[in-house]
């Protein structure tokens, strides 16, 4: 019998043998038995889902909603409603793909990751906080600082530290403690101020302050804008903006600080904390200015202004102070206007005095006290104008000038470090801190005389007459310790030179100088020569030099007349800076140059020299780190190699039986000839000479097919028997194209056609 309760089962059709009662049993048994197991129910729609049952009707309305196409009779339908009530609750797991808008409320979401951008990085942890600013590097994700173009790179900040990884956002909006990043908390506890902008510090690392960096050399990059204040946290918006790097001549769009010509920033030294020099008061210079404790004097001769004697000698007033890597500077407006400024204790408009307790105000004292500024208020902002009007130069002071306003700073061979509007400025020297040294270690030592250069661009001239003779002659390369702390701006290397000269007769002269391109350079203007220096004698002494050279005669210039003034030196680093004028040259060359740097003849001594910087007027500024790349491609415009730095040249470079990375390795083709092209363009047309990498050996290379040089492949033959051929004393390899961009060389012995051919090269355009 049929099993009509089987959902598979499938009727059979009566045949022709079936009999009428065969018939009977089957329709009642089963067709009616299985139509009788057939119930159709309604879907009932609910909980983001719609149940649909097509019908006769039109929009089948039996169930769930009238969308789509009508369906037939008979057809169910199951679909996600438009709407999912929320208390369902959704959980997606695996890709979702949304075909046309995806549309949300953020309210319930707000101050969720999904309104900031970022990423996560593993393995980083250590020495990372809430609120470190933070840069990539080839190491990975490093501290951001505002010290160089390098370090200030910043790419977001650290909004969480969790296990093995840390998230790091890159725009948006942050909430969190920002004490441990930032340089100086704000009032009453408070992390960051609504409104406020926080900039990159140049102070610590990965830090924040509100402070913009304004001094050359720094970075002024806008990180964060505070929103609110709730508590122990802050929320802020993380800007990002474009970093500016602070050249020599530039600062910071900063409130009080216009296009700088007026402004001097001075240093106080390390040992100026807690000094009294506040912003708003007077800043007074005089070298032998005592002082007491009532009124100290700090480093060079700066101190408040507070008395009669102080006002003879007040130079501007304090806009701004400030630290940097522990040195303490302040900027000081000396005449000009100033924007947003007044001066303490505030609250004065109108013609402004110096008064007994260093505050400028209105009150005027008597005729010992003189116009110093007057102060307006345009718009609510406080203008101010310096006017430093002084009718004399009582007491002798340098820095004043009758009739308003100050000199030009003048400092000679002191420490003060004062310059106009930065705390650094360029070295007009290439490698004034004798890092590049491609000419070798120790070039022009037992003994050899005559001019040489030994670190790049510094030459040393023998001037002696062949009546005096010699007991030393020698400069040398010596390291510094990475430790040490006693030459600032991170030197590798100093010269110790010594050139103890006996029987030295009337011009006789031993000059170490910094060759510089064409003796136009600083022609009749004020330069000052800055470095550090120490001798194996306490009390020798040493001058200046400059040698300027128009292509075929030398005018030699003594700083401080014919013999020159000289400076006594002792045997402990200490840091010199000496102010002098370049002469003034009237004919010129496109060979000429000028040399300008130290007069050895009198030193008698072992000499050591470093981190000489010259520039442009009479202030000497920091000493920054040098960044080695750069300095060597300037080097290479005048002098080249194919060696790195440490390589000396005509060594071999071979590894493992193979030339090493730094030759130049060429194929030979069926003209015999290449061309290269200089890393950097040089000053003229370059005398070259090529080097085996092998035996160093001048003028030959190295086959590396047939693994020997060529002057020596003669007879050797590669795999088609090709044999090479080098004839008795042939040139192997020449130039028949040197330019300044490049060379054109040709391989004319010792070689077949395919070979692979390595060499060196020295390419000398040097003055």
């Amino acid at each position: 019998m049929a099993n009509i309760d089987d959902n598979r089962y499938i009727i059979d059709s009566l045949n022709s043998n079936s009999t009428f009662y065969d018939w009977i049993l089957h329709y009642n048994q089963n067709v009616v038995g299985k139509l009788n197991k057939i119930v159709v129910y309604d879907g009932i729609s609910g909980d983001g889902i719609d149940f649909t049952l097509g019908t006769t009707a039109a929009d089948d309305p039996s169930g769930g909603q009238s969308t789509g196409a009508d369906l037939s009779a008979g057809t169910f339908r199951a679909t996600l409603s438009k709407t999912i009530p929320a208390h369902l609750g959704v959980t997606f797991e695996g890709d979702i793909t949304v075909k046309g808008d995806l549309t949300f409320n953020q309210d319930p979401i707000f101050g969720s990751l999904i309104e900031r951008t970022g990423f996560r990085v593993y393995g980083q942890t250590a020495g990372f906080t809430f609120g470190h600013i933070v840069r990539s590097s080839t190491g990975g994700i490093r501290l951001a600082k505002a010290t160089g173009q390098r370090f200030g790179e910043a790419i977001g900040v650290v909004v969480g530290v969790t296990g093995n990884y840390m998230d790091i956002c890159t725009s948006g909006v942050i909430e969190g403690d920002f004490s441990e990043a930032l340089n100086a908390p704000g009032p009453l506890g408070k992390t960051l101020e609504s409104g406020c902008s926080y900039f990159l510090d140049f102070g610590v690392s990965g830090g924040i302050t509100a402070n913009e960096p304004t001094a050359t050399g720094l970075v002024s990059k806008p990180i964060l804008i505070g929103i609110t204040y709730d508590g122990p946290t802050s929320k802020a918006v993380v800007v990002n903006y474009r970093g500016q790097y602070l050249s020599a001549g530039l600062t910071a769009d900063a409130p009080g600080y216009t296009a700088n010509d007026n402004i001097a920033s001075v240093s106080l030294g390390s040992g100026a904390g807690g000094h009294d020099l506040a912003v708003g008061t007077v800043a007074g210079y005089n070298p032998g200015y005592q002082g007491n404790s009532e009124f100290p004097v700090y480093e060079g001769g700066w101190f408040k202004v507070q008395d009669d004697a102080g006002r003879n000698y007040a130079v501007g007033v304090i806009t701004r102070n400030y630290n940097i890597s522990g040195t303490y500077f302040i900027d000081v407006v000396g005449s000009g206007f100033i924007d947003q400024f007044e001066p303490s204790p505030g609250g004065h408009y109108g013609l402004l005095y110096i008064q007994d307790t260093g505050a400028i105000t209105s009150h005027y004292l008597g005729d010992t006290n003189y116009p110093f500024m007057f102060v307006w208020s345009s718009g609510g902002d406080k203008k101010s104008y310096v006017v430093n009007q002084k009718s004399g130069g009582a007491g002798g002071n340098p820095l004043s000038g009758g009739g308003g306003g100050f000199r030009s700073f003048v400092v000679d061979n002191t420490l003060s470090g004062i310059t106009y509007g930065q705390a650094f400025q360029d070295n007009l020297m290439i490698n004034g801190s004798f890092h590049i040294w491609q000419r070798g270690i120790g070039d022009i030592t037992g003994g050899k005389t005559g001019d040489a250069y030994f670190a790049d661009r510094w030459v040393r001239i023998d001037g002696v007459s062949g009546g005096g003779g010699t007991s030393t002659y020698s400069v040398q390369k010596q390291a510094f310790s990475t430790t040490q702390s006693e030459v600032e701006g991170q030197p590798k290397y100093y010269i110790k030179s010594n050139h103890t000269i006996t029987g030295v007769t009337a011009g006789d002269h031993i000059h170490l100088v910094n060759r510089i391109e064409d003796n136009r350079t600083l022609n009749n203007e004020p330069v000052t020569l800055s470095f550090y220096a120490k001798c194996g004698i306490t009390g020798s002494t040493m001058g200046f030099v400059t040698r300027q050279h128009d292509g075929s005669d030398t005018n030699i210039s003594y700083f401080g007349g014919e013999t020159g003034t000289r400076i006594s030196l002792g045997t402990s680093w200490r840091k010199y800076s000496v102010s002098f004028n370049v002469p003034k040259q009237t004919t010129y060359s496109t060979n000429g140059y000028l040399d300008l740097g130290f007069n050895v003849t009198h030193v008698n001594s072992d000499l050591d020299l470093a981190q000489v910087k010259l520039e442009r007027g009479s202030l000497s500024t920091l000493i920054e780190p040098v960044n080695e790349r750069l300095e060597l491609d300037k080097c290479r415009r005048y002098y080249q190699r194919s060696y790195n730095t440490d390589q000396s040249t005509g060594s071999s470079t071979m590894i493992g039986g193979e030339p090493g990375t730094t030759s130049v390795d060429i194929l030979v083709t069926p003209l015999q000839d290449y061309y290269y092209n200089f890393p950097i363009q040089m000053r003229k047309n370059p005398d070259i000479t090529f080097y085996s990498p092998s035996s160093g050996i001048t003028g030959d290379a190295y086959n590396r097919t047939a693994r020997v040089d060529l002057g020596k492949a003669s007879g050797t033959s590669n795999s088609s028997g090709n044999v090479r051929v080098t004839p008795t004393g042939a040139i192997t390899i020449s130039t028949n194209i040197i330019e300044k961009d490049g060379m054109k060389l040709s391989l004319n012995a010792g070689v077949v056609l395919w070979d692979s051919v390595s060499f060196h090269y020295k390419a000398d355009a040097d003055l």
